[in-house]
């Protein structure tokens, strides 16, 4: 009963799908390498100085930088939510294997997804871990968008405060209706 697989076409989709997240998951990551790589460029007088980099007149310094933040926050964002999507997208096997479960018990209760791999040998520390990692990520995330926001709000000008608060808000409110849905 646990070797339950799925019909062929679900799983090559299932597959198809997670490896498609994975490889834009690392696109994220490089891509907000190079943001906050460009920040630093942009930002330090000292490497400023030594590579010539003048951002130039003001309004073009606040679209550059308001760029520059939004991307950073939209590939966190992105690397939040591509964990979520992978976590889902593991989750269809597992919703059949319950189904089939359930039905062979007369609907009783299927066993959760913690117990069913320690069926498999997964030691009890593992679910410890697991909320270890999901609170550190978690609050990681938090730390990362409130420290970039203090930033913003320290030293750049009032457009690219609302701008960036603009954008914080709909990353965070899209974020906080997935985790409580």
């Amino acid at each position: 009963m646990l070797n339950y697989k799925p019909p062929p076409l679900v799983a090559s989709l299932q597959k198809s799908c997670t490896k498609t997240i994975e490889a834009g998951r690392t696109l994220s990551i490089v891509l907000l390498s190079i943001s906050l790589f460009l920040l630093l460029l942009m930002k330090s007088p000292i490497i400023s100085s030594h590579t010539g980099l003048e951002v130039g007149p003001s309004r073009l310094k606040t679209v550059i930088f308001t760029m520059n933040y939004t991307t950073i926050m939209l590939h966190l964002s992105s690397v939040y939510a591509s964990f979520i999507l992978i976590d889902q997208m593991s989750k269809v096997q597992l919703d059949a294997l319950h189904h089939r479960i359930s039905q062979h018990n007369n609907d009783a209760a299927a066993p959760n997804a913690i117990r069913i791999l320690q069926l498999y040998g997964l030691e009890k520390s593992w679910k410890w871990i697991f909320y270890h990692w999901i609170l550190t990520m978690g609050f990681g995330i938090i730390c990362s968008l409130s420290t970039m926001m203090m930033f913003v709000w320290m030293y750049e000008s009032l457009p690219l405060r609302i701008a960036v608060t603009c954008v914080t808000g709909i990353l965070v409110l899209s974020h906080v209706t997935v985790l409580f849905t």
